[in-house]
């Protein structure tokens, strides 16, 4: 009886490792075989599988409108408005390969990368970069971020910096002209450039002692906002009878905080764009505390002036700029995709 556990224990390791050194030799291929060819750069299919996973989430989300049954091979060969799941994926993965390589291209033309990177290289420098976070682990120093980092996480942020590294060596080189700016702004002000309604509001706090001690029911204080001056519901109301009339400027509902208080107005967002000027009304914290809130001045949406959005459309032309030469590059580059086969539909 041990004799045949023993067996069958041999066996299942025997399997095990055979299975193990297979999935190990079909990884070492992935990182040889070439998948495609950006220009004469190679992309190994190791690569190309990595961009691939990723994007799946991406395919399946896409293709959620055509149907809910989004696993298996049927799924992925399935055609749904003349495409399938897996050649959308493998398009998709592609297209991102190419973006990665002309982002990795324009920042060497600006002098923000010291040398023509690849995919491969980057995964070199990624490599180079935690183990730098290792030995300084290793010797109790702060490391900021992530204590290692995967490739796609490397690569998105390694491509972000250079990014914003490039927008501003393009605002620098191009050094858009007043007129190109206020084009811009007159163009887009009533949609990207509109202020949210600013209001002007007194409030105050209701303590559950005091409004328990004071009223006997929810309708009881309704009743007392419609009948009621502001000034008498303070004070009636208010938490510190020594604070009189508390005046607060609050704009565009961000968040409202004096030395002993913080909160954030949840209810106020909601409700306010439909009071009036004069209107009381009560709205709830986070927490749940309850405050009596009275619009004293209501101010319309309106464009907001051109000088405090400068700086915000110099960058946006940057981006367009940058889109542009995206767009000149793509067309100029030669693809030789190796993995293409058969279209299913």
């Amino acid at each position: 009886m041990k004799l045949q556990l023993f067996i069958k224990i041999l066996i299942s390791s025997f399997l095990l490792f055979s299975f193990y050194n297979q999935a190990t030799e079909s990884e070492q291929a992935d990182k040889i075989k070439i998948a495609l060819f950006i220009d004469e750069l190679p992309i190994t299919t190791a690569q190309f599988k990595q961009v691939k996973k990723r994007l799946r989430g991406r395919a399946i989300a896409h293709f959620s409108q055509f149907t809910t049954h989004n696993s298996g091979d049927n799924f992925w060969r399935t055609c749904f408005a003349g495409i399938s799941p897996n050649t959308w994926l493998h398009q998709a993965s592609v297209n991102e390969l190419i973006d990665s390589q002309i982002k990795l291209r324009i920042m060497f033309n600006y002098g923000v990368a010291d040398e023509q990177l690849t995919l491969t290289k980057l995964q070199a420098l990624m490599v180079e970069e935690n183990n730098k976070r290792s030995d300084n682990l290793a010797k109790n120093k702060v490391v900021y971020g992530l204590k290692s980092y995967n490739f796609n996480q490397f690569k998105s942020n390694f491509l972000s910096n250079g990014h914003n590294k490039v927008i501003t060596q393009i605002k620098q080189q191009q050094k858009f002209s007043q007129q190109q700016l206020q084009r811009y702004y007159q163009a887009n002000k009533n949609i990207d450039f509109v202020a949210t309604t600013k209001f002007s509001i007194a409030a105050i706090k209701l303590t559950e002692q005091k409004v328990q001690k004071t009223l006997n029911s929810e309708k009881a204080l309704m009743n007392d906002l419609q009948s009621l001056t502001f000034e008498q519901l303070i004070s009636k109301y208010q938490q510190n009878e020594q604070q009189s009339e508390q005046q607060v400027l609050f704009k565009d509902f961000s968040a409202y905080s004096r030395k002993s208080d913080e909160f954030i107005w949840s209810e106020l967002i909601d409700v306010a764009n439909n009071k009036k000027q004069g209107d009381i009304f009560k709205v709830a914290d986070i927490d749940n505390q309850q405050y009596l809130v009275k619009i004293i001045k209501k101010s319309p949406r309106s464009a907001i002036p051109f000088d405090e959005v400068k700086h915000i459309i110099e960058s946006r032309l940057a981006e367009q700029y940058y889109q542009k030469l995206i767009d000149k590059i793509r067309l100029t580059l030669t693809i030789n995709d190796l993995m293409i086969g058969k279209p299913a539909c």
